[in-house]
């Protein structure tokens, strides 16, 4: 019954997200916050986890997708590239702003079992980003996820949440 639940949400949250490929932060943090929820990895830290918004050069992007993952009862950090290594080991998921999205970041993040999110599928399409919302073909926001990429850092959803999503692997 629970996982039809979450299914039933992700698929509304999804049905009323913009049509930009680009969701808005404020659909974007439930959205990531339900998947972290279902992550199988993440279960010990049920409703504790720490994002990470990593940036360089995007401050106030990186500020208002942490505002909205703090809305939804997420903690969330600023994590400027620089000071990543020393951030990483809090961290459940880290958000990559598109500047931040470099083969330094992401070894880190595979490195420390951290599950990179974000807010487009370019990334993950080229298994760059293990999760990230995307424009389907009609136009409406979709979950995609790179398996390779996931597994890689670690990470597990159940195959009910899978259904929901665009899977790449």
């Amino acid at each position: 019954m629970g996982r039809r639940v979450v299914a039933l949400v992700l698929g509304l949250v999804l049905l009323h997200s913009a049509v930009a490929r680009a969701a808005h932060p404020s659909q974007q943090a439930p959205v990531f916050k339900k998947l972290l929820d279902y992550d199988r990895s993440l279960q010990s830290r049920k409703g504790a986890y720490v994002v990470l918004v990593v940036h360089t050069a995007n401050v106030q992007v990186a500020q208002d997708i942490i505002a909205e993952f703090r809305k939804v009862g997420v903690a969330a950090i600023s994590a400027p590239v620089a000071q990543l290594p020393q951030l990483i080991v809090r961290a459940s998921a880290a958000y990559l702003v598109s500047d931040a999205v470099t083969p330094q970041v992401l070894d880190l993040c595979a490195q420390n079992k951290v599950l990179t999110l974000s807010d487009g599928d370019r990334f993950v399409g080229s298994g760059q980003v293990a999760v990230g919302l995307g424009a389907a073909a009609d136009g409406r926001q979709e979950i995609v996820v790179h398996l390779g990429r996931m597994r890689a850092e670690g990470h597990e959803l159940p195959a009910s949440v899978l259904r929901l999503a665009r899977v790449i692997r």
